[in-house]
């Protein structure tokens, strides 16, 4: 897959779902592209054949690599991209290395990923944290959506407590819609 691929229909190609099933949980059911597929195959079968040395030499080296080319592609320092096993590991590998106030305050909004809310719950017993969520029901506008964050922020603010992180999604899993994360990150940066 040394071309650049646009991302949708194109996609497909690289894909070995059957082409009459429509696959909407990508999310939590998802397969990879053939090319993925058949490096794992030969990760594989090098593991077997040397499992110790592999482990301990070969896998830290690919492991470096591939976080720099995911840097590059980010435009960060490697030393800031790693590897998680699951989004929701991730959003809570990060949300346990915030040091967190008693005056501090995570918002997040009404269709977020039931694991994430879980984890957030879970900071909050034990950690000074507190939460305030962005209601709703759908279908919504994207400039209501927007709206009704900058209230919750507004709201937060004027009891006095720092909003210290926004959690927010690109696409909501439970229903799927696109979020205006564009306006939100950018009101988030202004705030």
């Amino acid at each position: 897959m040394s071309e650049v691929t646009r991302f949708g229909a194109p996609m497909q190609e690289y894909f070995l779902i059957d082409p009459s099933f429509k696959n909407l949980n990508h999310g939590s059911m998802g397969t990879y592209p053939a090319p993925v597929r058949t490096a794992l195959r030969q990760f594989q079968d090098e593991v077997e054949a040397r499992p110790d040395p592999f482990v301990r030499y070969v896998t830290p080296k690919l492991l470096d690599e591939s976080r720099e080319a995911v840097a590059r592609l980010l435009n960060v320092p490697r030393r800031e991209s790693v590897f998680v096993k699951n989004a929701t590991t991730g959003v809570n590998t990060i949300l346990r290395n915030v040091p967190f106030h008693s005056d501090d305050v995570i918002v997040y909004f009404e269709t977020t990923y039931g694991a994430v809310q879980k984890g957030i719950m879970s900071c909050i017993e034990s950690t000074p944290l507190q939460s305030r969520k962005v209601e709703y029901q759908c279908p919504i506008s994207h400039d209501e959506l927007l709206e009704r964050f900058l209230e919750v922020v507004r709201t937060t603010r004027k009891e006095g407590l720092n909003v210290k992180v926004a959690l927010f999604d690109v696409v909501s899993s439970m229903p799927a819609m696109r979020f205006p994360f564009e306006q939100i990150s950018a009101e988030r940066k202004e705030l």
